[in-house]
């Protein structure tokens, strides 16, 4: 039985003080106790997500809430970065140098271990063999790696080269908080409690504060659909706008996409709100390059999908970004479509039965379960973006969800000034409809010249049974059977069927 002992602190280092938190950042006490909860158990997690997610604000604010229980009784070390210079003196000496303890003595040392951007250890392997890999519940440090890359099963598995991926270490679910909140954690060993599901991404009540916050500090309210409507007009000058503030450290840049195999893993990415590892199984090695470029850069994350690995953006504002960088000044020659009903009608065709047949069940803006609450458009989107490649502006709302209180049509197809707005299951049409009209939400692009000629589409199971002449030209019913193989489309003016077509399966357009 290993003896555990108190050792000393090196008196010429100075004691760790309390972080100076600037106002506006909330303090995620949730996050903050369940990860102090955690490690306290496992004695070693890690924290995942990619650059600018708030790894390095969580592990001051972790630092305070430990100084905070524990004052100078428990020591508390925060280290940023592990240098290769490092490998001239060792791991060992190294710690000894920055904490008074020499690294072989860690592993009876009951302190707290922090450190940021820990990805960067990933060459020294031998910190991960000879102490990281050596903790275990029942040894004394407690010990938290803050990094902005790694694989979701196994460590730094398939990064680098074949002298860093030589030690693999596995972390448990419960070991691993991550952007989103994991799913299904285990139940505490020691109790009858489940560990609470956290990721760095803000949960609702957290983003409310937020947004209370500013509400408060600047005294005025600026409603979604005017921020929506700034943004939807002019995206890249939005993001070039913000290029100077840390949200963009997580955000490729333009001139990536002059690298076409990375451009091309991006627009898979984008197109199907994410890519899963096994897609690349077969295909060439320049793809599979780029996708590790890309999570390498923290432009995707991975998180654990069943036996898979998927790659995700940080947040749908991430993946908003990224298609907003395909957004470019493209001649209207190359699209070849005459009407926006002719080019609705075109995307559709590419739709994939299984994608809606099998819909993953999603959580409405009311709160209630869906299988279909934007399967449609996802779907629509998936095969719409490979089309008009670079004409295509997608509503702020379609990304973020807002609801019935949007400010701008789902997509806008600039050049052609054409609008396309979608609906489920004949969902509020006489209200969407209203927002064409005078006063309505849509009018103002009307007016302006933005967008001259606009449809509705309504995805729906069921065929229309009253028609509305008076919307003659501008709402069409897509009408779905046979289990999503057959697609009828009424003109819903007098319910005649214009288009009728068979789905059949087929790959992803885009890789």
């Amino acid at each position: 039985m290993m003896l555990l002992c108190q050792l000393p602190l090196d008196p010429e280092l100075p004691a760790l003080s309390v972080n100076k938190i600037p106002s506006y950042v909330i303090s995620r006490g949730k996050l903050v106790d369940e990860l102090i909860a955690r490690v306290n158990h496992y004695h070693i997690v890690r924290v995942n997500g990619t650059p600018a997610s708030g790894k390095t604000v969580l592990m001051n604010l972790v630092v305070n809430k430990l100084l905070e229980r524990y004052g100078q009784a428990t020591p508390i070390h925060s280290l940023t970065g592990w240098d290769p210079k490092i490998s001239k003196i060792g791991w060992a000496a190294h710690l000894e140098q920055e904490t008074g303890v020499h690294g072989r003595s860690w592993i009876n040392y009951r302190a707290y271990l922090l450190l940021d951007e820990a990805q960067q250890s990933y060459w020294d392997h031998e910190i991960w063999a000879d102490f990281f890999k050596r903790i275990e519940p029942g040894t004394s440090p407690f010990i938290i790696l803050f990094m902005s890359y790694g694989s979701p099963h196994r460590g730094f598995l398939g990064f680098g080269k074949e002298e860093h991926v030589q030690t693999l270490m596995v972390f448990a679910a419960e070991q691993q908080i991550s952007l989103r909140p994991a799913e299904g954690v285990e139940t505490h060993s020691l109790g009858p409690l489940p560990w609470r599901p956290v990721g760095l991404l803000l949960d609702e009540d957290e983003a409310m504060e937020v947004a209370l916050y500013e509400l408060v500090r600047n005294g005025v309210a600026i409603s979604w659909a005017i921020a929506s409507n700034i943004l939807f007009r002019q995206p890249l000058k939005f993001f070039d706008y913000i290029k100077g503030y840390p949200f963009t450290r997580g955000l490729p840049s333009s001139r990536i996409l002059q690298e076409h195999y990375t451009a091309t893993v991006l627009k898979a990415a984008i197109t199907c709100d994410g890519i899963y590892g096994s897609t690349f199984e077969t295909k060439n090695e320049e793809l599979k390059q780029a996708l590790k470029g890309i999570w390498r850069n923290g432009w995707l994350h991975a998180e654990r999908s069943d036996n898979d690995i998927r790659y995700i953006f940080a947040s749908q504002i991430h993946r908003w970004y990224c298609h907003s960088l395909f957004t470019a000044p493209v001649p209207d020659n190359n699209l070849n479509f005459t009407t926006p009903l002719q080019l609705a009608i075109d995307t559709i065709t590419h739709f994939q039965p299984y994608q809606l047949a099998n819909a993953p069940r999603s959580m409405a803006v009311g709160g209630n379960l869906s299988p279909l609450e934007d399967q449609y458009q996802k779907e629509f989107y998936r095969c719409l973006f490979p089309i008009l490649d670079g004409h295509l502006i997608m509503s702020p709302e379609f990304i973020i969800k807002t609801g019935p209180k949007g400010g701008t049509i789902d997509f806008l197809i600039a050049g052609k000034k054409w609008g396309l707005e979608l609906l489920r299951e004949h969902d509020r049409v006489v209200e969407h409809m209203r927002r064409f009209e005078t006063g309505g939400q849509y009018y103002s692009m009307i007016q302006s010249g933005e967008m001259e000629q606009y449809i509705v589409l309504d995805f729906t199971n069921t065929a229309p049974k009253k028609p509305h002449p008076e919307h003659k030209g501008k709402l069409y019913h897509v009408v779905f059977s046979e289990n999503y193989r057959e697609v009828d489309i009424f003109d819903t003016s007098d319910l005649s069927v214009i288009k009728s077509f068979v789905l059949t399966e087929h790959t992803t357009p885009i890789i």
